[in-house]
C-alpha cells in the first residue's frame, strides 16, 4: 500500500508496506525494523517473533515509550504469555497487530507526536492463503 498524504510527523514516516518490504523515508527495508521517534534500527533485530525474549523487551522499552507497538507480519500473532506481562508491568501500553495495521498506527501516533516504539516485523505473503 502506498501512502499519498504526506503530513509532518517527525523524522521517520512510514510512505510503503508490502512483501517487498517496508518503506521509511525514501529506503526500503526488507528485515525486522525497531522505529523511536528519534531513531530507525533495522540489525540485530529478532527475525521472528518467537525470537523475542525479556531481554528484547527490556532494550525496546528502555527507549522510554508510552506505547509499544509489535507489527507480527502479515498476521497478527502474539507473543508468549509471560512477555506480555513483562511489559504490561512497566506501565507500557503493548499494542500487538500485523504489521500493515502497526504501519499505519505508528503514521498516526507519531503525527500527534506521541512517545511510541514499534517493531515491525517482515510481512510474508504465504502462497494458497
Amino acid at each position: 500500500m502506498l501512502f499519498s498524504e504526506d503530513r509532518d510527523i517527525g523524522e521517520f514516516a512510514i510512505r510503503r508496506y508490502g512483501p517487498e518490504g517496508i518503506q521509511v523515508n525514501e529506503v526500503t527495508y526488507a528485515g525486522t525494523l525497531l522505529l523511536t521517534p528519534e531513531r530507525l534500527q533495522d540489525t540485530g533485530l529478532p527475525a521472528t517473533l518467537e525470537a523475542i525474549d525479556a531481554g528484547c523487551l527490556d532494550a525496546w522499552l528502555q527507549e522510554g515509550p508510552e506505547i509499544l507497538l509489535l507489527g507480527t507480519g502479515d498476521r497478527v500473532r502474539f507473543p508468549s504469555p509471560h512477555l506480555i506481562a513483562h511489559v504490561q508491568q512497566t506501565g507500557v501500553g503493548l499494542e500487538v497487530m500485523d504489521t500493515p495495521a502497526a504501519c499505519r498506527t505508528w503514521n498516526i501516533l507519531a503525527s500527534e507526536r506521541r512517545r511510541v516504539v514499534a517493531v515491525l516485523f517482515p510481512i510474508m505473503i504465504m502462497g494458497g492463503e
